[in-house]
């Protein structure tokens, strides 16, 4: 017989696979027998399948408890079936929904900071992903919209932290009758996220920066305090009021386009008319000439929507003086601060005398009001010489910057040569189902070349680019929301600031060249009184495309912000035409 291995107590005897707790101070193995001795008096005859314990001993067995046995048995079973993980706990909701299942992204996953999210477009750049593809799921409500209260009482507010009582009914301010029925004709009841926000903000005087996602109300957010504001003014006019000389409104908007000028013209004519036309109301927008901007301001106006280059032609003639204006709203304020029109929205501020106080009236200074679907982080430092920072309200949105978490967006790898039968295959199905869809180029020539592929294979549609006048786009895309026609052809001439409740499709034919352009064109589809959600379909092909992409994906994953919204376009745009000529910056 071999010698005794001596062992100290409570050992692990790794050689029979089972613990041995000691009843003496001392015990011995005999490894021939496979026998354990304690001390003198007990004796453990062991097997390597069964053993059996004395009375005495049983006392002394350490038990493994069910869970933990059960624990075990998963573990054999996984290793028993190939898997090197052992099954975790039911996953969440699917949030990305990849060909490739093991990419798949799902609610409750979380990213710690450091941590470099697996991408299901990681390999994209390589020609070998053709054909792979992946869907961010539409996975929860419209989050414009205010979460549902369980009291249905229309005219209650429910109050806040810190005594604040926060928006939720219209009914909840002090607003006048006729306003309050011209919300029931457009059948808003109840407040948008950012309306309940902005709207008590404006009421109170406060220069105002109010931003949200697309698709969320913005244009009431400013109208309602708007109209509210001036409705004492025009309905009680005083000895000054009455000196108030032509062409000096009391309020100003401007809006970056003819299109959405036109959309903003509706609205204020909505209200107009439910308040029994207590307000004279003109549109001036470009491309009508000296003579007809002037006729034009040569009438007592009390509201003005106007674009840029009208507003800058009729400053500089002094057809329109600012001396009047109690408030100036500028909307899509990321547009007009880009190096687009920058010089002329700082001119129109400038000629203003600026609101400081909170409060104020007539000849107190102009309350200025900038809404947009980004807010650029150079606001302060464009505005920072005409309006008093200190003076200014942020109003935002949660969403702000973030994907649409409740519009299906799908992203396709394909050939540059494929991306004309995959745009067919996908317009033929929408026409099919009498679907409206909008497809979006980069450039005016792409949009004519596809718009030239539909008309070979017989598709009806529209198409809108820069190069036609704001006259024939603005009937073009009267056509398309009268539904005349189901498809629309255009540039991004069209994805921004337009109310496209009738869109339940878009197609990015090119895949835009920045993350505020994808923002804006996803916006189509998803807005607030839209019958349908909608869904967005991407064809990426090019390289830069790819890294585009992997900022959208990340950003789902790790559901933080967008990075680069606020990238100023004109700059970007300029900046890669120099890199692709190889041009001496200077």
């Amino acid at each position: 017989m071999a010698a005794p291995i001596e062992i100290c107590r409570f050992c692990r005897l790794a050689r029979f696979g089972f613990l041995v707790r000691s009843i003496g101070s001392r015990s011995t193995i005999d490894s021939d027998k496979c026998t354990v001795q304690y001390g003198d008096s007990i004796n453990i005859n062991t097997q390597l399948s069964r053993y059996y314990v004395s009375e005495a001993a049983r006392q002394n067995v350490i038990r493994i408890p069910q869970y933990l046995n059960r624990r075990l048995d998963q573990i054999k079973k996984a290793k028993s079936l190939g898997k090197n993980s052992v099954p975790l706990a039911r996953p969440g909701r699917i949030i990305i929904s990849c060909k490739r299942k093991e990419f798949n992204h799902y609610g409750g996953q979380s990213l710690g900071k450091f941590d470099i999210p697996t991408l299901a477009s990681q390999g994209w750049k390589h020609k070998k992903s053709v054909g792979d593809h992946f869907t961010i799921v539409g996975y929860t409500k419209n989050p414009a919209l205010l979460p549902e209260e369980k009291d249905t009482d229309k005219e209650k507010v429910v109050a806040g932290e810190g005594g604040d009582r926060p928006l939720t009914t219209f009914g909840g301010l002090p607003l006048e009758e006729g306003i309050l029925e011209g919300l029931r004709s457009m059948k808003m009841a109840v407040p948008t996220k950012i309306q309940a926000a902005a709207i008590p903000a404006i009421l109170s005087g406060k220069n105002v920066l109010c931003a949200a996602e697309t698709g969320s109300g913005k244009t009431l957010c400013y109208v309602v305090p708007l109209l509210q504001s001036l409705l004492p003014v025009v309905r009680e006019p005083d000895t000054d009021m009455a000196r108030r000389e032509l062409g000096r409104p009391l309020a100003v908007i401007v809006v970056p386009a003819r299109e959405l000028a036109e959309q903003v013209m509706k609205v204020l004519t909505s209200f107009n008319t439910a308040m029994l036309k207590p307000f004279q109301m003109q549109m001036v927008v470009g491309g009508q000439g000296i003579g007809n901007i002037k006729k034009k301001l040569e009438k007592c106006v009390d509201i003005l929507v106007i674009t840029p280059g009208a507003l800058n032609k009729a400053l500089h003639k002094g057809f329109l003086g600012m001396d009047w204006a109690q408030c100036l709203v500028l909307d899509e304020i990321d547009t007009l601060l880009d190096d687009s029109f920058s010089e002329l929205t700082l001119e129109a501020i400038s000629c203003c005398q600026v609101r400081v106080s909170e409060v104020g009236g007539v000849g107190d200074g102009t309350q200025v009001i900038m809404a947009g679907a980004t807010m650029p982080k150079r606001t302060a430092e464009v505005l920072g010489e005409v309006v008093p920072m200190e003076s200014l309200v942020t109003v935002t949105t949660p969403a702000l910057h973030r994907v649409m978490p409740h519009v299906s967006q799908k992203f396709l790898r394909v050939k540059s040569s494929s991306k004309a039968a995959t745009v067919l295959e996908l317009v033929k199905q929408d026409v099919n189902e009498g679907c409206p869809v909008i497809v979006f180029c980069n450039t005016f020539s792409s949009a004519d070349w596809l718009s030239h592929t539909l008309r070979e294979n017989n598709i009806k549609h529209s198409k809108i680019t820069g190069k036609l006048s704001a006259t024939v786009r603005l009937g073009i895309f009267k056509e398309f929301q009268d539904g005349l026609t189901d498809v629309l052809v255009c540039t991004d001439i069209a994805s921004r600031g337009l109310d496209t409740v009738r869109v339940q499709h878009v197609i990015n034919f090119d895949f835009p060249g920045v993350v505020s352009d994808y923002i804006h064109r996803v916006g189509r589809v998803g807005r607030v009184g839209s019958r349908v959600t909608g869904k967005v379909t991407s064809l990426v092909c090019q390289p830069y495309e790819v890294d585009m992409l992997w900022k959208i994906e990340t950003a789902v994953r790790r559901q933080t912000e967008l990075k680069g919204v606020d990238a100023n376009i004109t700059r970007k745009i300029a900046k890669r035409f120099m890199d692709e000529w190889d041009f001496p910056e200077d």
